[in-house]
């Protein structure tokens, strides 16, 4: 871990120890954790990067790497709203609450079937991707807070119905200790661009 800023750190603790020392210890300990966050947070496109603080960025996934789709999935903004692009999604089934950010359901459809039976209700998925469909991997994003650390893979689609578009694929990657994203071989096959 490391601080950003030792300036504002020192001056925060400073705060807190006064917080602390006329009886605040709630208020300073809020604070402790709020500026802690801020302090060690970090964002970094790691794209070019073969390893980042110890981790193989490129370890399952290919830089540049084209894959084909192996079954019909999804795409919307589901579990991971903080980026532009949406996530591709394998449809399986589950509501998982309410969005604070757009007030729509977070569901997923149990299956393409159920998905094109009734498209307002998966208000959260903006379509579906055919098996077959080609994908590039173009971009790895490293994100840290005081909590987590995660590397989120990006690709871009380079052929069927949404051609060009950029997609978020740790939805159907499979996590591994290190924070990287491992290529799910039932959903993913790597072929020649």
């Amino acid at each position: 871990m490391f601080v950003k800023n030792q300036r504002l750190f020192i001056i925060v603790m400073v705060l807190v120890l006064l917080g602390i020392s006329s009886g605040c210890g709630a208020i300073a300990t809020t604070m402790v954790v709020l500026v802690g966050q801020a302090l060690v947070s970090d964002t970094e496109d790691v794209t070019e990067m073969d390893s980042y603080q110890g981790v193989d960025v490129w370890e399952s996934y290919g830089r540049n790497q084209v894959y084909r789709l192996k079954l019909d999935l999804v795409y919307g903004k589901i579990f991971i709203t903080k980026f532009d692009e949406d996530e591709l999604l394998l449809p399986r089934g589950g509501f998982f609450g309410w969005n604070p950010e757009t007030g729509k359901p977070i569901a997923i459809p149990g299956s393409i079937e159920a998905y094109k039976s009734d498209l307002k209700r998966w208000a959260a998925i903006k379509g579906m991707i055919p098996a077959g469909t080609r994908l590039k991997t173009e971009r790895v994003i490293y994100e840290q807070d005081i909590n987590t650390h995660e590397y989120y893979y990006f690709a871009v689609f380079v052929d069927g119905p949404i051609t060009g578009k950029g997609v978020l694929l740790n939805s159907i990657s499979t996590p591994a200790a290190s924070g990287a994203s491992h290529i799910n071989p039932d959903l993913l096959e790597k072929v020649n661009p």
